[in-house]
């Protein structure tokens, strides 16, 4: 008993190779005037496949060690609090002081925004005919 191949509809299916050369038939069955526009599209798709398949690949090989950092990540992170929350002024402070220069960061940077738009912007019309 022959192997069953990926597409048991075709007549090669018995045979190695099979989808590629019913993927030949079928482009070929495509008119010329539609492959010549899906061209760039199918060399686009094919990259794309081509990446995912390193992508899927390069995780399925990982697997092991990708989902046990995360769940030590989760476990540790999340659940594993070692200590108590801060409760003092200072340690309060020290705790928000990334996230006080980053607010203080954010400002400046819409606040430059802001001036340059006010300062080097177009004067609105000044059509004041009355008809």
């Amino acid at each position: 008993m022959a192997p069953r191949s990926r597409c048991s509809w075709c007549p090669c299916a018995s045979r190695r190779g099979c989808c590629r050369r019913c993927g030949r038939r079928l482009w070929s069955m495509v008119p010329l005037r539609w492959q010549e526009q899906l061209k760039p599209y199918y060399a686009q798709l094919k990259f794309f496949l081509m990446c995912a398949h390193w992508a899927i690949s390069f995780v399925w090989e990982d697997r092991h060690e990708l989902l046990s950092e995360l769940r030590a990540a989760i476990a540790q992170d999340v659940w594993g609090v070692d200590e108590a929350p801060p409760l003092r002024h200072s340690e309060v402070k020290d705790e928000l002081r990334p996230f006080r220069h980053m607010l203080v960061a954010a400002f400046l940077c819409s606040l430059m925004q802001m001036t340059r738009k006010v300062a080097w912007s177009e004067a609105p019309p000044m059509d004041l005919t009355l008809s």
